[in-house]
């Protein structure tokens, strides 16, 4: 009885099965490539440079949707590889509704699990987002039976010490560079304060930014170590934000 021979792959199976497979792979490649490189040394300090126009161009019109669609967008750039960024933490007291302090909290937790602390510290660090707020160019004027649209920016409260200031945007200082929080930097401060509130059985917690910048390379080569002055830190408090 003779044996039976294989069924054979049809040719057109074997090229799409082929077509399918590099196109995976080019997904997966054009993923790693398409990410922001650097830092790099420049005139205006350490900056990030573009990613590759060609990697930009093949992941916008046609990898790019097919490798969020099977999670293998990730160019293994990781937030916790930025050794560029400042280091942050965060500070929180919460407070009931008589204005007494009911919980102290610290983010990284010093007494989490390391994985916790390194979750925490992954959070924590996007609110260092912020960018420049310019004042208006002239006197706004509110509408008849209305109020001003009410502005956020951050306004020195010492040495190295930042509050926030919420007014009208005809409060904004003119003379000076005025920095103010990135909606999303401020929508995590407060979704923070309402989860510590939640967890403590507070009314309010108070929100405080610890930020320090990162000491550069150039210190290796210096003649002298970096001074108690410039490893200190700065601190930005967001108030008392509502639960």
């Amino acid at each position: 009885m003779a044996a039976e021979q294989p069924a054979q792959v049809p040719g057109w199976a074997k090229l799409l099965g082929s077509l399918a497979i590099a196109f995976h792979l080019l997904a997966v490649v054009v993923a790693a490539l398409d990410a922001p490189s650097g830092p790099w040394p420049t005139p205006m300090g350490p900056q990030r440079g573009d990613p590759p126009a060609f990697a930009f161009q093949i992941a916008e019109h046609l990898t790019l949707p097919y490798a969020q669609f099977v999670k293998v967008a990730g160019a293994y750039r990781f937030e916790s590889n930025r050794l560029e960024v400042p280091d942050i933490q965060v500070e929180a007291r919460v407070r009931d509704a008589e204005g007494r302090v009911v919980a102290n909290v610290k983010l990284p937790d010093p007494t989490a699990p390391l994985a916790v602390q390194y979750r925490q510290k992954l959070l924590v660090t996007w609110l260092r987002f912020d960018q420049p707020l310019p004042p208006p160019q002239s006197v706004l004027l509110a509408p008849q039976g209305g109020v001003l649209p009410k502005v956020r920016w951050w306004e020195p409260d010492g040495d190295r010490r930042m509050r926030l200031i919420e007014d009208d945007a005809n409060s904004v200082p003119r003379n000076r560079p005025v920095m103010e929080p990135m909606p999303s930097a401020y929508r995590l401060a407060t979704a923070v304060a309402r989860h510590l509130c939640r967890a403590h059985g507070g009314d309010r917690a108070e929100i405080v930014r610890l930020y320090r910048d990162p000491i550069p390379p150039a210190v290796l080569v210096q003649g002298a170590p970096p001074t108690a002055d410039e490893l200190r830190g700065y601190q930005a408090t967001y108030g008392d934000l509502p639960k």
